[in-house]
């Protein structure tokens, strides 16, 4: 018998360009999601998170390639388009919130800020000179940070997806600058470009919980994504306990307490401390953002997820 392998997709944004003030973030339209679908049926098995489960503790035998689709940030984009577009497929996905979207919904988390910002201008160059511009205005209240080619030598490098200027610009407000004078920058550049209140798009943009219940009751999967989705590498212990037990007190006031429930690192961002936490609150199965194919040995507490841009590159 051959042996199997299981991958992990990961999206966010799934929505068409029409339906959106925001066309310049990156999302999957609906007819390249289908597409998706279509190509890793071709592929393998798609599971739902059930399968998954089973397939992780053995139940199910790991004898073919199947797929698993997960979504991150709650988004209102996986219960109006995902969710019933992988129903209409025969299948589920597995939908990862913070705690901090599902309460007045008056706040966008920090992500989401940065990524509106962006949204707004397909200008990087210009966009991440005038951060810099800003770090050098507020330099006087923030001493201690780095000089400008400091900063440049240190964040402007390109991603697998991204720009040099782009990632200058969301590695120094996902971190890079201390968190008094990123949340200040964020706030100053938002209020500047975006031309939506944070409480209007905040309340638009989320999922609640009753939108969350009604995607387990078919038959869907939720997951903790943090409970204010920050890098957990970055938090003391204490802080660290805090955003991963809220989290888990999340998931299971909403998918019951008797099943191992499952956690998205935000950011992808993990380390021993927090792998450790979650083991010990009876995480199930916990997903990164490396890229990567997962099979049975591995480690359920660090599975690897491809990226969206790569399902039409995936084969057997």
């Amino acid at each position: 018998m051959s042996q199997g392998w299981l991958g992990v997709i990961t999206y966010h944004y799934v929505r068409n360009p029409g339906d959106t003030l925001f066309p310049l973030i990156p999302a999957v339209d609906e007819v390249t999601f289908a597409q998706h679908l279509d190509h890793l049926a071709a592929v393998g098995d798609l599971i739902t998170p059930d399968e998954l489960a089973a397939l992780l503790t053995g139940e199910l035998e790991f004898d073919r390639v199947r797929f698993l689709l997960t979504f991150d940030d709650g988004l209102i984009d996986h219960h109006r388009a995902a969710a019933p577009m992988l129903e209409d497929a025969g299948t589920r996905g597995l939908f990862f919130a913070s705690n901090a979207t599902l309460g007045s919904q008056e706040r966008l988390l920090d992500v989401h800020k940065l990524q509106h910002i962006l949204g707004t201008t397909d200008d990087r160059t210009d966009l991440a000179a005038r951060v810099l511009a800003l770090v050098e205005h507020h330099r006087a209240d923030h001493p201690d940070v780095p000089p400008q080619h400091e900063l440049r030598a240190r964040y402007h490098e390109p991603s697998r997806f991204d720009t040099a200027d782009t990632m200058l610009v969301k590695r120094l407000l996902q971190g890079g600058l201390p968190d008094l004078l990123r949340h200040r920058l964020l706030d100053e550049l938002f209020e500047a470009f975006v031309p939506v209140d944070e409480p209007t798009l905040a309340a638009e943009l989320y999922c609640n919980r009753a939108e969350l219940r009604e995607m387990i009751e078919a038959g869907h999967g939720v997951g903790g994504h943090g409970a204010t989705h920050v890098r957990v590498s970055d938090l003391d212990d204490a802080s660290l306990a805090v955003e991963i037990e809220q989290s888990a007190t999340m998931v299971r006031s909403l998918v019951g307490t008797s099943a191992p429930w499952s956690f998205c690192y935000p950011y992808g961002d993990y380390d021993d401390r927090s792998h450790r936490l979650l083991a010990d609150l009876g995480c199930g199965a916990a997903y990164t953002t490396k890229p990567g194919q997962w099979s049975a040995g591995s480690d359920v507490l660090r599975i690897p997820r491809f990226d969206a841009n790569d399902v039409l590159t995936l084969t057997a």
